[in-house]
């Protein structure tokens, strides 16, 4: 039964009331579990691919800890430009710049200290 598989909270009898003749009035639109979903034609879409054939391939899951991947993402990585902003090289000369300018502050005035 519909009415007992679906669970909503409490409601007020008038509330059920109304979900009731809902659930009634629309029972030939929803699944009543996941096995008997079916297929439509009120819908279609396309994927737009130019002049090519849709290229298809099985939908799978990437393993959390796979290695070889985690080994492809840093090789991808490692592999931005050496003359890219973003490459490994300049990044770590940026924070070891940042991090020496703010070490060799000889400038205490600006520092406050617990006193204050």
């Amino acid at each position: 039964n519909i009415k007992e598989d679906i669970h909503v909270g409490p409601l007020e009898i008038s509330q059920q009331e109304i979900f009731d003749q809902f659930i009634e009035d629309n029972k030939n639109i929803c699944a009543l579990s996941q096995t008997k979903i079916g297929h439509t034609t009120l819908f279609q879409h396309q994927i737009p691919t130019g002049d090519h054939e849709p290229i298809t391939s099985p939908a799978y899951r990437l393993k959390e800890n796979d290695e070889s991947y985690r080994e492809a993402f840093i090789a991808t990585i490692n592999g931005v430009s050496s003359f890219s902003k973003y490459s490994k090289d300049s990044i770590d000369e940026e924070i070891e710049w940042y991090s020496s300018s703010n070490n060799s502050s000889t400038n205490n005035d600006n520092i406050l200290s617990d006193e204050e």
